[in-house]
């Protein structure tokens, strides 16, 4: 019996150390959604500089890329320089760049982005309904909506220019428009 006990312990940390070894080996910007392959929540949101609004229904034709972020967000500001390249590089008419100003104030998010630069139009979610319909669970989160509305690709945390570029060229591709790289001109 006391030969059996010596091995019970190291044999139930086995599926603990397996548990383990399978979080480790999982991409932490990769989180299962609902929401891709589904139509976008439709919104209409106050614009966060001239006051009108801005409804994702106004956008249908055209790739857009929903970015939720907030001025309080530090992994925001390490994206932000890519949404800046993504804004002056990825010139189309068949490409929208949005910002959804997450659990912030409209004066943080204005400042926010009058330090860091860059003119995407960026839309007010005051009581956060946008986001709860988009499933999202912190900032910030992008999601990728093809022409049709569809919401094609979700990515948790910053954003690359890679994922970006990839991502927006073959929702393009898929559509027949294609995006003009300034620096390539």
């Amino acid at each position: 019996m006391r030969n059996h006990l010596r091995w019970l312990l190291p044999l139930s940390a086995v599926p603990v150390l397996l548990l383990l070894a399978y979080g480790l080996t999982r991409d932490t910007f990769v989180l299962p959604s609902a929401i891709v392959g589904t139509e976008a929540p439709a919104f209409e949101l106050e614009s966060m500089d001239d006051g009108g609004t801005l409804s994702l229904e106004e956008l249908r034709g055209k790739v857009v890329l929903v970015n939720f972020w907030a001025s309080w967000c530090i992994p925001c500001r390490a994206e932000h320089g890519v949404l800046v390249r993504a804004s002056e590089e990825l010139v189309s008419d068949d490409f929208v760049l949005l910002g959804i100003v997450y659990q912030d104030t409209p004066d943080n998010a204005r400042s926010f982005m009058r330090r860091l630069g860059g003119d995407w139009p960026s839309v007010l979610d005051p009581s956060s309904r946008t986001a709860m319909d988009f499933g999202v669970y912190g900032v910030p989160e992008s999601f990728f909506v093809d022409r049709d509305g569809m919401v094609a690709f979700k990515h948790v945390g910053p954003l690359n220019w890679e994922i970006v570029r990839t991502k927006v060229d073959s929702l393009l591709s898929a559509g027949g428009g294609r995006m003009t790289d300034a620096s390539s001109r």
